[in-house]
């Protein structure tokens, strides 16, 4: 049990994570250092949170464009209804 905690100290120390909010909590952007313990830098951590917002961007806007193609699927059926009520 002793080696599991400090394996999950180790960890902490090897990872930087930046959450992704879409605008809730998404999920993580994680990188980790597999050879050793490190010090993430101000720059890394900063290159980090920008990733995280582009992922967070690119989420929302693929769901915008699932919603869109939803409602040009609901609009075009719309159209193909009123177009077959009227009948010259």
């Amino acid at each position: 049990m002793c080696i599991l905690q400090e394996d999950r100290q180790a960890d902490k120390q090897r990872d930087s994570k930046t959450p992704i909010y879409t605008p809730d909590l998404w999920g993580l952007l994680i990188a980790h250092q597999y050879d050793r313990t490190r010090i993430w830098k101000s720059g890394e951590i900063q290159l980090m949170n920008q990733l995280a917002t582009q992922v967070a961007i690119a989420i929302q806007h693929s769901e915008l464009y699932k919603q869109l193609q939803t409602l040009n699927a609901e609009l075009e059926h719309h159209v193909q209804q009123a177009n077959s009520r009227v009948r010259f």
